[in-house]
């Protein structure tokens, strides 16, 4: 296992705070950032972009440097899933076992195994299951296989895992579309509009309600609402984020729709007044139907 510590970059934290000897905390090919919130998320690598040799703190002189994404650098004071203070419960999510010097999924309290040894596929409640995207950009390709995957066994999961690649770009909503109808045998719809939080809620209520989960896309990053609940305080979302493999039940909040929450927001509901515009974007929403493709 390799760990490492980026010395200088603003976002990550010390070992100290984990009490682990060594160099904290770069595992694999994901590496572990303290948000602006005070929570530890996993970010996927970002090995496509223009590369930077970051220093890493260590216990002596054999220390090397570790290459880090430029994109990824840029982007360490985002928070992709949810402010912590939004979050009612985590279903699942990565925990960094400081006994056992390493990084594993939890359901609730229960540690659980991937389907594969390369790749990360976890088995969820209810025959869900959590696939963290492999790269940087690779959002929607990780919510594809998910969707994919709903409703599928242990078994049925691995013979639908045999062909996955990892790519790592962006793709237009009528693209992702139309790949969820090829792999599915199912039509492949695209909701889209201008919208706001509050008008938002109610069609996309509509659309889980009748066809089951969506990948919601927000200025660009995907994740799977899987579930929009009625409570006193609000609307609760469940929400699966493949960009830190977390599957949480959120409160509604307004920086949920805004595009990843804005580095300058330290506490949940209060945003710089010059981000305000960023509130009211573009939000799309893929759902699978029951109805065969038609040739």
């Amino acid at each position: 296992m390799q760990e490492a510590y980026p010395q200088c970059l603003y976002g990550t934290f010390s070992h100290k705070d984990l009490g682990m000897p060594g160099r904290p905390i770069r595992m694999g090919h994901d590496t572990m950032v303290k948000g602006i919130d005070g929570k530890v998320r996993r970010f996927p690598s970002d090995t496509h972009s223009t590369s930077t040799i970051v220093m890493f703190q260590g216990d002596g002189p054999g220390d090397l440097p570790v290459i880090l994404g430029r994109t990824f650098l840029r982007q360490l004071g985002m928070l992709y899933d949810a402010h912590k203070d939004a979050v009612l419960e985590s279903v699942g999510e990565y925990v960094i076992d400081s006994d056992m010097k390493q990084l594993i999924y939890k359901v609730g309290d229960t540690p659980v195994q991937s389907l594969r040894t390369d790749i990360d596929v976890f088995p969820l409640p209810g025959a869900k299951w959590m696939m963290p995207q492999v790269s940087f950009r690779g959002c929607t390709y990780a919510c594809e296989k998910m969707m994919l995957l709903e409703g599928k066994t242990a078994a049925e999961a691995v013979a639908l895992m045999h062909d996955f690649q990892v790519f790592d770009n962006r793709r237009e909503d009528d693209d992702i579309a139309a790949s969820l109808s090829a792999a599915s045998g199912l039509e492949a719809r695209v909701f889209s509009q201008q919208l706001t939080s509050d008008s938002c809620v109610a069609a996309l209520q509509e659309i889980i309600a009748k066809h089951g989960p969506v990948m919601l896309n927000i200025s660009g990053h995907a994740r799977i609402l899987d579930a929009i609940e009625s409570s006193p305080e609000g609307h609760v979302f469940s929400v699966r984020d493949p960009f830190t493999g977390n599957f949480l039940k959120i409160r509604d909040h307004e920086e949920f729709w805004s595009p990843n929450t804005p580095a300058n927001l330290t506490k949940v509901g209060v945003v710089n007044p010059t981000d305000k515009l960023a509130l009211r974007k573009n939000v799309t929403a893929i759902f699978l139907t029951q109805q065969p493709v038609r040739i």
